[in-house]
């Protein structure tokens, strides 16, 4: 892709560490295959202007749940707020907040939402924000697993067994998963429509709309899976900082100090993507989207798995914005 402008040929094959693939798997055949449980990582304080609600969702969008609270209350829709978008097509228990100054809790007995279920009620002295818990733990059954190559029975097994231990080991590359991206980089094709039609009029205001949002986060994320890849090509990964810690990946915008990487960071998605990741970055700088840094690797918590019927449970721990996909595409091909 030399052509910044145009929006075709997004790469959204990165370079795996765990190579080759081991077996193809059904993923979430029912919702329950998919579970996932917020970790808010503090307590709600038990008092404060703000109803904190942790919720069972059942195959329910996030963000129509916080359209149903907002009626249920009676409140505007932008007063309700969450940590994290998750997976519709899943079992969820996760965080929701109102923001009820003055106002008692509303009687949630009385909330009639197919799918959900209010478990706990607290109130808070501030609202949630995107990506402010701590991380969530998976459930994921993995169901037809079928080996790919002359893996079979007893080997196939053991092989996955083996590759699961390595993860909880070393860990993975920290990618986005495919679904930030839409259905065929979908959400790629609109940012760049978004991105140049805001060059080219000189827009400087961030109230882009929450599509809008989608497109530019997924801008971001795929610039930064670009650089990713690159690291995992060079066996970089897994590289520390001088504290110790995960060295990171850019995502892109207004920067105070370039980081130590910077230069090399702009050659890597300079050749990956020519021109685009030039105009995608001004774009970013244009509207007054802060740069931040992502971990390139991530290592699960309490990784953990069973066999049944020869369906393959994986129980694990991920921090805030790791995807469970990118997990587990390091063994399967997912269906």
């Amino acid at each position: 892709m030399t052509d910044g402008l145009s929006s075709e040929g997004f790469d959204l094959h990165f370079p795996q560490v765990y190579e080759p693939q081991l077996a193809s798997g059904v993923l979430r055949s029912i919702a329950d295959d998919f579970q996932v449980e917020e970790q808010l990582g503090y307590e709600p304080e038990g008092t404060g202007e703000h109803c904190f609600i942790w919720l069972r969702k059942r195959e329910a969008n996030t963000e129509w749940v916080a359209e149903q609270l907002a009626q249920f209350s009676g409140i505007r829709k932008r007063d309700v707020n969450y940590a994290g978008r998750k997976d519709r097509h899943a079992v969820t228990i996760q965080w929701f907040s109102l923001w009820l100054p003055g106002q008692p809790d509303p009687d949630f007995s009385q909330l009639d939402l197919p799918g959900v279920e209010v478990l706990k009620v607290y109130r808070h002295n501030r609202k949630l924000r995107r990506g402010s818990h701590q991380g969530n733990q998976f459930v994921i059954k993995i169901r037809e697993i079928a080996g790919l190559g002359s893996l079979t029975g007893a080997a196939l097994t053991s092989a996955i067994d083996d590759r699961l231990a390595a993860i909880r080991e070393q860990g993975f590359p920290n990618y986005f998963g495919p679904q930030r991206f839409g259905h065929d980089g979908q959400n790629l094709h609109q940012a760049q429509q978004l991105i140049t039609a805001l060059l080219e009029s000189g827009a400087s205001s961030r109230r882009r709309g929450r599509r809008g949002d989608i497109y530019v986060s997924a801008a971001r994320s795929y610039l930064f899976n670009r650089v990713l890849a690159a690291h995992v090509e060079a066996g970089s990964w897994q590289q520390l900082d001088e504290r110790g810690r995960p060295e990171t990946g850019p995502l892109p915008g207004l920067v105070r100090k370039p980081h130590p990487a910077a230069a090399w960071e702009q050659k890597v998605l300079e050749a990956a993507t020519g021109q685009l990741a030039e105009h995608w970055v001004s774009c970013f700088a244009q509207i007054g989207m802060k740069a931040s840094r992502r971990p390139l690797a991530v290592l699960p918590s309490d990784l953990s798995w069973r066999w049944q019927d020869q369906v393959l449970q994986v129980s694990f721990g991920l921090p805030t914005g790791s995807y469970a996909t990118a997990l587990l595409e390091q063994i399967f091909v997912l269906q």
